[in-house]
């Protein structure tokens, strides 16, 4: 395995970064290809009979994303990686509000997907524009009321807010110390 791919039968298949350079062992069926790390499965692809094909999957390259954000951009896992709609608005909406920085924040979002499903996420995303809270925070809070019934996300209100306690916090003066 030559970095983080694995070669079989005349092809490149991806495996997670974590893996690259561990040994595995490759399980080819029909129409897929698993690829294990000791007991565990690691990666399943479909299986390609053509030959001197790169089979990739982003989601096994996102770690990289956090060292190199430029990546999302040009790297060869990401190129054509089609993702739902509402992931375009969200990162044209980030990098309007923020600049070249929400490209982090855009990738924090993505790394979601190592542990959520797509369709969670599609919806978080969703939600965080509805309530006009987009960020990753709101988008991962939102991901976990929507697997823990007993959490809810609400709009605040203004009659929400009038009904929160009032915080007056006092400005504070610093003086020297004399030794």
């Amino acid at each position: 395995m030559a970095g983080s791919l694995v070669r079989f039968r005349g092809n490149s298949y991806s495996v997670p970064v974590e893996y690259a350079h561990q040994d595995v062992t490759v399980k080819s069926y029909v129409h897929k290809v698993k690829i294990c790390h000791k007991d565990e499965v690691i990666a399943v692809h479909r299986r390609c009979y053509d030959k001197d094909e790169l089979i990739l999957e982003p989601l096994h390259y996102l770690p990289l994303l956090e060292r190199k954000p430029g990546g999302l951009d040009g790297a060869m896992p990401f190129t054509g990686w089609e993702l739902p709609e509402c992931f375009d608005t969200l990162r044209r909406y980030l990098e309007a509000r923020n600049g070249n920085p929400s490209k982090r924040e855009y990738i924090q979002i993505l790394q979601l997907l190592r542990d959520y499903e797509m369709s969670e996420i599609r919806r978080a995303v969703e939600t965080a524009f509805e309530y006009n809270a987009v960020n990753f925070e709101s988008i991962r809070l939102s991901i976990m009321s929507g697997r823990d019934l007993s959490f809810e996300a609400v709009r605040l209100s203004e009659e929400r807010l009038r009904g929160l306690p009032k915080v007056t916090v006092r400005r504070l003066t610093l003086t020297a110390i004399p030794n």
